[in-house]
């Protein structure tokens, strides 16, 4: 077919060239076509050498012309529109970080970014660095570069600094992402970059790591910090302290977020009934499963046995057949 034929640039253009002078607009579509014969490269310069009126729209076409191995050719077209009277733009940028980040060089990724600040870099040029660095698990790296970016007042969002977080606690890497978001608090940025699921992410972490001091701590400060919280969050900090066989705290978590105008679910009142039963603290689990009805909460199957099983434990039977009476009801 006529359409499957390959493409001479060559003639091509060269019967175009008059009206590629008039029209220089036109030769953005025509590089693409011409680029899979002879490369971006040389469509610019037979371009150049046709006086044809090149600007950066004409540069982040041919950039945008080459392979995902051909990262070398963008990044050294890059440094040829710097070299000449055509400035770059944050599109230039862009795809040549993108070329970087599908080859996998995040290293040079972050130095690329970095020697774009003056250009003007924007959020996709975040999440494709941290794209790059996300492949390759390069998470102080990571943090490196996003705390870099942040002093230097560099646009960012919330999927930037969100991502980074969870990613980071979803590999176990509680510590790291506790302290991006301690550098976040400092600059107080955190209410906006962070939001509730990045922050239930390292909560759940800390939950699997036993870390559940940690998580008590965090939670605090988050509620103290104004921020708002699903039960997802409130509920991984509880499990911490369940596992923790910290049935105190587990209480208190629960004690102090409810004072905060916040009604806890069925969930977060297991995990505490857990805690209270692995401790035989009978009395509290019963005091706390009570407390279901009034709160508009329906008797959850797993909260009423930790509590019929605290009485088991502390060969309290009277408590546990009223307790199963309640469940019947």
């Amino acid at each position: 077919m006529a359409d499957e034929l390959p493409v001479d640039p060559d003639r091509l253009l060269r019967t175009k060239m008059a009206v590629l002078r008039q029209r220089p607009k036109l030769a953005t579509a025509l590089i693409s076509v011409c680029s899979q014969a002879k490369g971006p490269g040389y469509v610019l310069r037979v371009l150049q050498r046709g006086h044809v009126q090149v600007n950066v729209f004409h540069h982040n076409a041919a950039i945008s012309c080459c392979q995902n191995w051909q990262w070398q050719q963008a990044a050294d077209m890059l440094i040829a529109i710097s070299q000449c009277a055509v400035p770059p733009n944050t599109v230039s940028c862009n795809t040549v970080l993108r070329a970087l980040d599908v080859a996998g060089h995040w290293s040079l990724a972050i130095a690329a970014a970095t020697s774009y600040v003056a250009i003007g870099l924007d959020v996709v040029s975040f999440n494709t660095v941290l794209s790059a660095l996300s492949r390759s698990s390069s998470w102080t790296a990571a943090l490196g570069f996003l705390r870099n970016m942040s002093t230097q007042q560099q646009p960012a969002d919330t999927i930037t600094f969100n991502s980074t977080v969870s990613s980071l606690a979803r590999r176990g890497l509680w510590t790291e992402a506790l302290s991006f978001v301690a550098v976040l608090r400092q600059r107080r940025m955190q209410a906006e970059f962070v939001n509730e699921s990045g922050n239930a992410a390292v909560l759940h972490a800390m939950e699997q790591k036993g870390r559940w001091q940690t998580a008590v701590v965090r939670l605090k400060a988050a509620v103290a910090d104004g921020e708002l919280y699903h039960w997802s969050a409130i509920g991984a900090t509880t499990s911490a302290c369940e596992k923790g066989t910290a049935w105190e705290f587990a209480v208190a978590v629960v004690t102090h977020i409810s004072k905060q105008g916040m009604q806890p679910d069925g969930m977060c009142i297991s995990a505490m009934v857990s805690a209270l039963e692995n401790c035989s603290r009978w009395q509290t689990a019963l005091a706390s499963v009570s407390l279901m009805p009034t709160g508009r909460l329906e008797l959850d199957t797993i909260c009423c046995s930790g509590a019929i099983s605290a009485c088991e434990n502390a060969c309290r039977w009277q408590a546990a057949v009223v307790s199963c009476m309640q469940v019947c009801l």
